[in-house]
């Protein structure tokens, strides 16, 4: 178990290396965009982006059932769910790390969207919403909780999952269902498109961060 381990744990940090050292060079990308959009929400300007995001909830209005049915994903209820499952895994993978990284991640991107939240302070668009939501609205907790989790849940499936097949069901999966969520909370009205797109960016910096937490770790396990 062990020695599949050190190399499936190669596979993520060595053999994989160039693709994520282009995963890091978008971090700085993503804090920009990040930095960008919440100066301009604090600045309280009318972001075009939002207009845009206004079309996609008139456009999309008549497949309510199906978003409803996305949103789920990221409810409280779904995270839970994740967390323990992916916690439960890794433990029986004897990935004790990942699995206490996983844990620390997710909490990491809840109580970090409920600072960012409150500090920002933005109100839920005034269209009417399809579904109830509580809180301020940037940026998406359901995106930025929901891209740490579910991202994080595709890199340990490609470290310990031998079948380079379900690895790759498993990303593209992920990859699809992070786009619906981020069309749900704007086609549901509950979001604006800005807020979605800071949820995508802080996630990705949590995310990267803590991979790259856990290849540091690996590194010196199996040095």
């Amino acid at each position: 178990m062990s020695v599949q381990l050190r190399e499936n744990s190669e596979l993520v940090t060595s053999r994989g290396r160039h693709i994520w050292s282009v995963l890091y060079a978008f971090v700085p990308v993503a804090v920009l965009i990040l930095t960008v959009l919440t100066f301009l929400v604090l600045r309280g300007e009318e972001l075009l982006i939002d207009t845009v995001g206004s079309s996609i909830f008139t456009a999309l209005n008549s497949a309510t059932p199906f978003f409803v049915a996305v949103a789920v994903f990221g409810s409280t209820y779904a995270v839970l769910t994740v967390l323990l499952l992916m916690i439960v895994f890794l433990i029986v993978k004897k990935d004790y790390i990942g699995a206490f990284i996983f844990f620390v991640g997710g909490l990491t991107a809840y109580f970090s969207n409920s600072i960012f939240k409150d500090w920002i302070g933005r109100p839920r668009p005034s269209l009417q919403a399809v579904v109830e939501s509580e809180g301020y609205s940037f940026p998406s907790g359901h995106m930025m909780v929901g891209f740490v989790l579910y991202s994080l849940v595709a890199y340990y499936v490609i470290k310990h999952v031998t079948f380079k097949f379900t690895a790759t069901v498993t990303v593209t999966c992920v990859a699809l269902l992070l786009f619906l969520m981020g069309i749900s909370r704007v086609a549901l009205g509950v979001h604006y498109l800005s807020d979605v797109v800071a949820g995508i960016c802080a996630g990705y910096i949590v995310f990267i961060t803590f991979v790259y937490i856990n290849q540091r770790i690996s590194k010196r396990k199996y040095a």
